[in-house]
């Protein structure tokens, strides 16, 4: 089995690597490639230790870009490459444009009240994690998904939303 798109705590994933090579020993994943949205900084940690002794699968080295084409937000995944020769590209074009998360939030806190979706007074702190975790969460509180499964979609969409406005403005394409 192999399994092409994970991530890990470098970006948006719950496990450190030594977590997750440990889980993929388990699930017996014989090839894996961690794409980490606009970081490679796994594969420093992947070099500095001996992953052998955890897992015993190959790794092709991966990256998960988050860009916009024609107005429109999507991942983009590349893989089999020298991390050490893109790294400075992902340094200068993402690392150094990181968005800013208070104002996501405050943005994302915003597109709720516009659409009347009922989110209690929220406060930001990064030590919760993301902001769409931060108010989803609190969204969860107020609402039954099993009664308005379009919900979820329509939230989604204010997310996509905010990144495309986000990407545009501070995202520069060659």
């Amino acid at each position: 089995m192999i399994d092409l798109h994970v991530h890990t705590n470098y970006s948006d994933g719950t496990w450190d690597l030594k977590k997750l090579l440990e889980e993929a020993e388990k699930a017996k994943i014989e090839v894996l490639s961690i794409t980490d949205h606009d970081t490679v900084k796994v594969y420093k940690e992947l070099e500095k230790i001996d992953y052998k002794k955890v897992y015993s699968g190959k790794i092709l080295s991966g990256v998960e870009f988050n860009t916009v084409y024609d107005g429109v937000a999507f991942h983009l995944l590349a893989y089999d490459f020298d991390y050490r020769k893109l790294e400075p590209w992902i340094y200068e074009n993402y690392e150094i444009k990181k968005p800013n998360l208070q104002k996501e939030f405050e943005y994302m806190v915003q597109s709720c009240k516009k659409n009347h979706i009922k989110i209690g007074n929220l406060f930001y702190d990064k030590e919760k994690g993301w902001p769409i975790d931060v108010i989803f969460s609190e969204i969860k509180k107020y609402f039954y998904f099993d009664y308005y499964p379009l919900f979820f979609l329509s939230f989604r969409f204010l997310i996509v939303k905010y990144y495309i406005t986000l990407l545009k403005n501070n995202v520069k394409f060659y």
